[in-house]
Formats: C-alpha cells, structure tokens, sequence
C-alpha cells in the first residue's frame, strides 16, 4: 500500500490512517510471523512516516530496521530501491552523511546494465548522485546523474528519473555549469504532461532555483508562483 503512494509521488495526507492502523496491530501483534514479513512491515512504516510524519518520535527506530534490510537483504532489488530510501533520509532529513557514507558502502554496486534489472541499476546510480550531490563532489554527482538518465531512456525504466534530474540541475548549478543545468531542465520540461503531481510542482522549483542562479528575476518568480500554486493540493497539511 505505502509503495503506490511513494510512486504516485502525489498526495501523502492518507499514509496517516494506514500509519494508525498498523500501530494499532503492532501494539496487539508485536512479533512477526516470519523475518520477510518482519523487513516488509520496516519498510512499509519507514517510507509512510518518512513522507508523511517525520516528526514521529518513531521515525528513527524505523530508520535504524531499515538499514538492517537494506544492509542483509539477499536480493539486490530490495537493496537498492529501499537504500535509496534510506540515503535520501540520511542526507535530506537529517544531515547523517557517516551513515549514508555507511549504507553507500555496504550496499554493492550491481555488475551492470547487461546482467542487472535497469531499475535496480538506476538505482545504484540515483544513490550514488545523492550522496555526492549532498558532499558537493559535482563531477561525480553528474556521472552518475548522467549514466542514470541514459539507462533509463535506453530501457524505459523512468520511476526514478524525476529525481536523478533534481540531482543533475542542483549539482550543475551548485558548480556553476549553468548550461548543463539548462540542458537538465529542458529534458524534463519534455516530460511534464506525463509527469507525476509533485514531479510538476519540483520541476518549477528547480527552473526557479536556474533562474536565480542566472540572475533573472522575472522567471524566478513566475516558477516560484507556480511551484506554490501546484504544491498545496499535494503536499502534507
């Protein structure tokens, strides 16, 4: 259930009834049936009170079973979408960049696109971009932005591309490749009649984000407005 409304990447507010619910069985039912049911469950609430209550005094507990999936997971799969889960928390919401140094390095790289799942490799590549857009090391940021992007168009796996992109234009803008930036966001404006609701409400905040690096107020402000105007509809209240 959690997992439709982090690839919906739209409106969070019903994660609060399911977030009750399982409280609500935990408290009756506190040992698993088995450890996969067990590593399910920690991913399920991880996500839900990531992007809905992070405030929640369980938030960490989650985060810390978490990374005992990711980390003894037998299937590189369940490594890599939920690492990425995990490093977006370490870096984003906290700042723990020794933990997502950490998970980076226990988690191995796939062999490579001909022998791995695309949306497996995509993702090694989006937790990659990540952490180096976070540690400010751009070039490698933008290899990994760019290897990410050119799979995903080679196999048509793209659940992952809206956020290799936000990586991508942040990363060039923070080390002022202004062009590269612009080329970023002008494959993504490409995307946005299929793009998810809060895709559309990011990428104006990213083309914001280009317009004041360049200097040009008038559409700083134009996707400011934008931004705002797309996200109270979809963002937590």
């Amino acid at each position: 259930i959690v997992d439709t409304f982090v690839y919906a990447w739209g409106d969070f507010r019903p994660l609060d009834r399911w977030i009750e619910i399982m409280e609500q069985r935990l408290a009756e039912m506190p040992e698993f049936p088995s450890p996969a049911i067990a590593a399910r469950v920690a991913s399920g609430m991880f996500m839900a009170l990531m992007y809905r209550q992070p405030q929640h005094p369980q938030m960490a507990a989650w985060a810390e079973r978490v990374k005992r999936v990711v980390i003894e997971a037998p299937d590189p799969r369940t490594q890599m979408i939920l690492g990425n889960q995990l490093l977006l928390y370490y870096t984003a919401w906290i700042g723990d960049f020794t933990s997502a140094r950490i998970l980076l390095e226990a988690v191995p790289p796939p062999a490579g696109t001909s022998d791995t799942e695309p949306l497996v490799y995509i993702a090694w590549r989006t937790m990659q971009a990540g952490y180096h857009w976070f540690m400010a090391e751009h070039e490698a940021c933008l290899r990994a932005v760019r290897d990410g992007l050119a799979t995903a168009e080679r196999t048509g796996a793209h659940p992952l591309s809206a956020l290799l992109v936000s990586q991508g234009v942040i990363g060039s803008l923070t080390a002022g490749e202004l062009d590269r930036a612009g080329e970023l966001l002008r494959g993504a404006a490409a995307t946005l009649a299929r793009a998810r609701p809060l895709d559309r409400a990011h990428y104006h905040y990213l083309a914001f984000l280009d317009a004041l690096f360049r200097g040009d107020a008038a559409s700083a402000f134009t996707h400011a407005h934008e931004a705002v105007a797309l996200a109270p509809r979809r963002l937590p209240r």
